[in-house]
């Protein structure tokens, strides 16, 4: 016999953007650390996600790092989320 109870929905809507954001994070610092080691990046600003003051450029690595990890991020958590 199992308990059942309810959630108010407002609580499951919290409950859900917590997961996404917690889930998030962690890919996207995970995917970061891979391309700072595969692009020989060993400086990023600590608010890497929000750096606006990087130059977007073609010949500029710490960019592509920022563009790739970020892009990565939002397919694989899009794909997760999908399932």
């Amino acid at each position: 016999m199992a308990l059942r109870t309810r959630v108010a929905p407002s609580k499951l809507v919290l409950q859900n953007l917590l997961i996404c954001v917690i889930l998030f994070c962690t890919v996207y610092y995970a995917v970061l650390g891979m391309c700072c080691l595969m692009l020989k990046v060993y400086e990023l600003d600590v608010l890497a996600p929000f750096d606006f003051k990087t130059n977007p450029s073609r010949l500029n690595t710490n960019y592509k790092v920022l563009l790739v990890s970020t892009q990565v991020t939002y397919f694989a958590d899009c794909f997760s989320l999908w399932l």
